[in-house]
């Protein structure tokens, strides 16, 4: 029973990040970012008010995990599957530089 309760549990949050891909791809970004990294991505990087506002709102949300959006932004951009979004970037301090010039 402890099993099936660990699988579906790992089931449910697979399904609850594919629902967050899709909301963000239907709003416009990147097809296999959540919401979470994009509010990062747009709000501390590019600096657009609105997205910091959205990152905020996350972060108070996820209030159990400090700088949720933050981590989920490093997350993507570490892992293989951000569909080659930041191949020329080695580091996350030179994404931070293409979007602040």
């Amino acid at each position: 029973m402890k099993r099936y309760f660990w699988w579906f549990a790992k089931y449910l949050m697979r399904v609850v990040i594919a629902l967050d891909q899709l909301v963000n791809s239907i709003l416009g970004g990147y097809p296999n970012e959540t919401l979470s990294g994009r509010a990062w991505r747009k709000g501390i990087y590019q600096g657009l008010h609105g997205w910091i506002l959205v990152q905020r709102f996350i972060d108070l949300i996820f209030f159990l995990q400090p700088n949720h959006c933050q981590l989920v932004f490093e997350y993507f951009f570490k892992s293989r599957t951000n569909c080659g979004l930041y191949m020329p970037y080695t580091t996350i301090e030179a994404v931070k530089a293409k979007y602040t010039e």
